[in-house]
């Protein structure tokens, strides 16, 4: 007996890409990165890759991600722009309040 060829085989195990949640889609959408959500937040970015995927990720993700598509790219600038004044000076791991970054 002859094995015919069924095409490629099945994928074994887990695959390689993993499901996005949709705050993590909305981000990217708007050019949000993991590492810039973190630095936002003041946690780590294990912390934010971790919870972005989830169903309710924590309030602080959720109101960054809806402030950077809320807010127009002037005012992004401003805010990625004292978030790096920041990462330069000890307070590196506070976050960055809206209204000072808006101010």
């Amino acid at each position: 007996m002859s094995r015919q060829d069924t095409g490629p085989l099945p994928a074994i195990g887990r695959t390689t890409q993993r499901a996005l949640g949709i705050w993590q889609v909305r981000a990217r959408a708007v050019g949000l990165t993991q590492v810039t959500i973190s630095a936002f937040v003041g946690k780590s970015e294990a912390y934010v890759s971790k919870n972005i995927r989830a169903a309710h990720p924590p309030e602080a993700i959720r109101a960054i991600i809806t402030a950077w598509e809320l807010f127009p790219p002037p005012s992004r600038v401003d805010w990625k722009d004292a978030m790096q004044f920041r990462r330069k000076t000890r307070w590196n791991r506070q976050p960055v309040t809206l209204m000072r970054a808006i101010a």
